[in-house]
C-alpha cells in the first residue's frame, strides 16, 4: 500500500477527559499518556465495578486522575478542552452534551487513534460481516509482506489507539458507535460489506444509521481515495454513486452485469465452501473454510480490494483457502457428549439478517434427518421490535431453540428473553425452551443430540465476560462439553429459579 498522507489533523489540545475506561478508554488514557499528557487527563465512569483493581493502579501509575460514580459534579473543577468517549458512549448523554456546551472538542477513541497513527488505514463497516472480512484482509496483507495489524473490534483486536510502533498497514473495524464520533476520519482505504436492521435503539431510524455508515466514506464533499462496495443492495448501491460523485474511486460488488465483481455460482458443505466469481479479467474459481452466500460476498470484497491493491491473485486464492475464519464465526468447537453428540458451532450471529443468514446456512448442510439446536442470547440491548424479530426468524429456522440471557452474570437480565419469546411463541412446530442461565442453557441443547445433529450457540460469539472476578465465554463451556461430555461447573453464578417460572414457556 502506498504512503498514508502526511498530514491528518492534530489531536486537539488538553486538558483531556476520557470518558469510559473499558478497553477503548484504556487505550486512549495510555495513548495520551504516552505523548506527555499523563497529568492532564482525567478518566471517568459512571459504573465503579466495571473497571477492575488491577485497571485503577495501572492508570494511577500512569499519573491518571481516575474518577468514578457519579457525573453530575463531575465539571464543578475541571475544564477540558478535549473529551475522549468510549463508543459504548452515546454522543447525546448528558455528560457529552454538557461537555459540548462547554466548548470542549469530543472525539471517539478511533478517531483519536487514527489522529495518532500515520500508517495507511483499511477500515471496513457495514451490519454484518465487518470481523470476517477484516480478518481475512489483514490476513492477507500479512501473506504478501506487509505489517498488517487489526484493529478496533475489542473482542478480536485492540482499539486503534493501542496499536504500537509504526506498521505498514492497519485494518479497522468501524461501528457505527464509533463513526457517529469521528467528525474528521478518512481512511486510506473503506470497504461497505451490506446494512441491515441494528442498532435503532441508539440511532432512530435506518435513515441516521445509513449516514454514520456514510460517513466513513465521505466528509464534507470529499471521498475516501479508494472505496470497495457491496453494490448488491439499495443501500451498498446508493453509497457508491455518492462515492464516485464526491471524487472517490469505487470498485463495485453487486449482481447486475455493470459491477466489476459478481457472484455467479457458490456451493458449500459446513465445513467448506466453492464459489465462481466474475471478475473485470475473467471468472475465476475459489475455495474457502466459510460457508454460505453471505460469507462468499465477504470473501468477494477481499477478493476485490486485493485486485484494487495489486495483490498478486494466487496468493490471495491461497490465503483464502487456507484461513480459517474469524474466531467466534462459524467457528466449529468438536461434539458435544464428550464426542458423540451434535456438532458444536459458535457463531456471534445476533441481528435478524444474520440470524437468518447463519442459521440458514447451516439448516441448508444438514443432512438428512439431522436436527439443528439453537442457543440464543444476544449482548446489550437491541431495540425491542429488533429482538421480536431476532426470536421469530430463529424459532423458524430451528428443530429445537433454546432461549438464554446474552450475558453469564448472576442474575442475568430477562427483558431481551421476554422479547425474543414474544417472537418465537408464534411459529409452529419449533421445540421452545428457555434457560436464562447461559451455561444451562448450552448444556441443555447439547444434551441428547445424535452426532449428525447440529447445535448452535449465537448471540455473543467471541466476547468475553468478567464475572466475579472470572472470564467467562461460550467458547469454554463448548469446549468443555466437547472435551467432558457433562455440564459445565455451575458455581454460585447460577441464576436463580424463579425468573425459568417467569418466563415459563
Amino acid at each position: 500500500m502506498e504512503a498514508a498522507p502526511a498530514a491528518r489533523p492534530s489531536v486537539p489540545e488538553g486538558p483531556y477527559l476520557v470518558v469510559g475506561l473499558g478497553q477503548a478508554g484504556q487505550a486512549s488514557v495510555e495513548a495520551l499518556a504516552g505523548l506527555g499528557h499523563g497529568p492532564e487527563v482525567v478518566g471517568f465512569d459512571s459504573n465503579p465495578a466495571a473497571v477492575p483493581k488491577r485497571v485503577r493502579r495501572a492508570l494511577a501509575a500512569l499519573r491518571i486522575d481516575v474518577r468514578l460514580g457519579e457525573e453530575r459534579s463531575l465539571f464543578e473543577d475541571l475544564a477540558p478542552t478535549t473529551v475522549v468517549r468510549s463508543p459504548g458512549v452515546p454522543l447525546d448523554s448528558p455528560l457529552l452534551r454538557a461537555a459540548q456546551r462547554r466548548g470542549a472538542v469530543v472525539l471517539d477513541e478511533l478517531e483519536l487513534g487514527w489522529r495518532l497513527s500515520r500508517a495507511p488505514m483499511v477500515a471496513i463497516t457495514g451490519t454484518n460481516g465487518k470481523t470476517t472480512t477484516a480478518t481475512l484482509v489483514s490476513a492477507l496483507l500479512e501473506a504478501a509482506g506487509l505489517r498488517a495489524p487489526l484493529a478496533g473490534n475489542a473482542d478480536l483486536a485492540p482499539p486503534l489507539s493501542a496499536i504500537d510502533g509504526e506498521p505498514d498497514a492497519i485494518v479497522c473495524e468501524a461501528s457505527s458507535f464509533q463513526l457517529e464520533g469521528c467528525p474528521a476520519l478518512l481512511p486510506e482505504v473503506a470497504v461497505f460489506t451490506n446494512l441491515s436492521t441494528d442498532h435503532l435503539g441508539r440511532h432512530g431510524n435506518m435513515r441516521r444509521y445509513a449516514e454514520i455508515k456514510r460517513s466513513l466514506f465521505i466528509k464534507e464533499g470529499s471521498a475516501v481515495p479508494l472505496a470497495v462496495i457491496d453494490a448488491s443492495d439499495e443501500p451498498g448501491a446508493r453509497l457508491a454513486d455518492e462515492v464516485e460523485l464526491a471524487g472517490g474511486r469505487v470498485v463495485r460488488l453487486g449482481r447486475e452485469d455493470g459491477a466489476s465483481y459478481r457472484l455467479l455460482d457458490t456451493s458449500w458443505d459446513l465445513h467448506r465452501s466453492q464459489l465462481k466469481l466474475q471478475t473485470p479479467s475473467k471468472p475465476i474459481s475459489l475455495q474457502t473454510n466459510l460457508p454460505g452466500q453471505y460469507n462468499a460476498r465477504n470473501v468477494a470484497l477481499v477478493v476485490a480490494l486485493a485486485d484494487a491493491l495489486e495483490i498478486e491473485r494466487s496468493l490471495t486464492s491461497e490465503v483464502l483457502a487456507a484461513h480459517p475464519g474469524a474466531r467466534g464465526r462459524f467457528e466449529h468447537l468438536g461434539r458435544a457428549a464428550g464426542g458423540a453428540g451434535g456438532q458444536l458451532i459458535l457463531d456471534f450471529a445476533a441481528t435478524p439478517d444474520a440470524v437468518q443468514q447463519f442459521l440458514g446456512t447451516v439448516r441448508a448442510g444438514l443432512a438428512p434427518g439431522a436436527r439443528l439446536h439453537a442457543v440464543l442470547g444476544v449482548l446489550g440491548s437491541p431495540e425491542p421490535r429488533q429482538r421480536r424479530a431476532v426470536g421469530r426468524v430463529a424459532a423458524e429456522l430451528c428443530d429445537r431453540l433454546v432461549l438464554s440471557s446474552g450475558s453469564f452474570r448472576t442474575k442475568p437480565p430477562l427483558g431481551a428473553m421476554e422479547e425474543m419469546l414474544a417472537g418465537a411463541r408464534g411459529v409452529a412446530g419449533t421445540d421452545l425452551v428457555v434457560i436464562p442461565e447461559r451455561k444451562a442453557a448450552i448444556a441443555a441443547a447439547a444434551a441428547d443430540t445424535s452426532s449428525q445433529d447440529i447445535v448452535c450457540v449465537i448471540g455473543r460469539g467471541n466476547v468475553v465476560e468478567n464475572v466475579s472476578g472470572r472470564k467467562e465465554d461460550d467458547r469454554s463451556v463448548m469446549t468443555w462439553l466437547a472435551q467432558c461430555g457433562e455440564d459445565p461447573p455451575s458455581g454460585p453464578e447460577r441464576a436463580p429459579q424463579a425468573p425459568l417460572r417467569k418466563l415459563a414457556v
